[in-house]
């Protein structure tokens, strides 16, 4: 009887342990692009497949903001309430510095032009299907709420602890 419990506690502990280093992984996917000074943006629509498919997490850097074109760039839509953006690829640079942008799925370019200050920045990089992790913020806190959780779980189910008692 003991025996069958002791392999419970351990399977337990050994689910807790898994679940810490894969929670921790992905919160490592949003905290160190972070203390880089990038931003995280979730790709909710196809404009950008098949480069970047809807679901994607894409890493911003605020501080590369000249356009070139081709280049893939993050853009905060004037008069958006909610500071809406979009990621598409600089189609064309106008002679005044405004831009035309483009999705790649997109037959036509976009229809407003938009001026430089808008720019968010350039992507450096997109990782497919990751994109939840950003998109709410309730996802964030439940992963790291789960994280701790698996860790005290794992913690708790240590069989070094329930053998401090006993005698080898």
């Amino acid at each position: 009887m003991m025996r069958n419990q002791w392999s419970v506690s351990r399977a337990l502990r050994d689910v807790c342990l898994a679940g810490t280093c894969i929670l921790s992984l992905f919160g490592l996917v949003v905290l160190i692009p972070k203390l880089n000074g990038l931003k995280l943006y979730a790709v909710t629509s196809g404009s950008m497949a098949p480069a970047i498919p809807a679901g994607s997490l894409i890493l911003v850097d605020p501080a590369q903001k000249t356009p070139h074109v081709g280049e893939i760039m993050t853009y905060r839509l004037k008069g958006s309430a909610a500071g809406m953006t979009v990621t598409h690829r600089v189609h064309e640079i106008r002679p005044d510095g405004r831009l035309l942008m483009k999705g790649d799925a997109n037959a036509q370019p976009d229809l407003n032009v938009i001026s430089r200050d808008a720019l968010e920045g350039t992507v450096v990089s997109a990782i497919p299907r990751m994109g939840f992790l950003q998109e709410k913020s309730g996802i964030r806190m439940g992963l790291s709420a789960l994280t701790v959780l698996c860790l005290c779980g794992w913690l708790a189910l240590d069989p070094e602890n329930h053998r401090k008692g006993e005698t080898k």
